[in-house]
């Protein structure tokens, strides 16, 4: 299912809270928000949703076009996780990156998401910087379509 411009607040809600599942503290959810808060603009991309009967389960967006290809975000709600839920959108993301022409998905990973990527087949290509704090980084993952 697409995200609507009335799903925005709900799912930028669900980021943070999925976000926090990795043990971040309040101070660096609140240094992410913006890049976890989406917005209308963010609509001209591919974004999708998985609803149940209580609500969004989890969200994912792909960012570029053909051969670079990247999903920008991957959250599923902390009380529906290992439910299938990521791996469908992990999926939804693969199609409409091939879809578009992709040979690979780059995914800059959270350091704890690692292990759920690596299972689908996932494999570490190398870090790349991410601010703040400085000095920070993540681990970028390419997954061959």
């Amino acid at each position: 299912m697409t995200a609507t411009d009335q799903d925005l607040a709900a799912l930028s809600d669900l980021c943070l809270r999925a976000k926090a599942v990795w043990g971040h503290d309040s101070a660096f959810l609140n240094s992410r928000r913006a890049e976890l808060t989406l917005t209308r603009a963010d609509l001209a991309t591919p974004v999708a949703v998985v609803r149940d009967a209580g609500g969004f389960a989890g969200v994912a967006q792909l960012c570029g076009q053909a051969e670079a290809c990247s999903l920008d975000k991957l959250f599923v709600d902390p009380e529906r996780q290992r439910q299938g839920v990521g791996r469908a959108l992990l999926g939804w993301a693969c199609d409409a990156a091939r879809a578009q022409g992709a040979a690979r998905l780059l995914i800059d990973s959270d350091p704890g998401a690692i292990g759920f990527y690596t299972r689908h087949g996932a494999v570490y290509l190398h870090d790349v910087p991410s601010e703040p704090p400085a000095g920070r980084t993540l681990p970028r993952l390419g997954l061959t379509l």
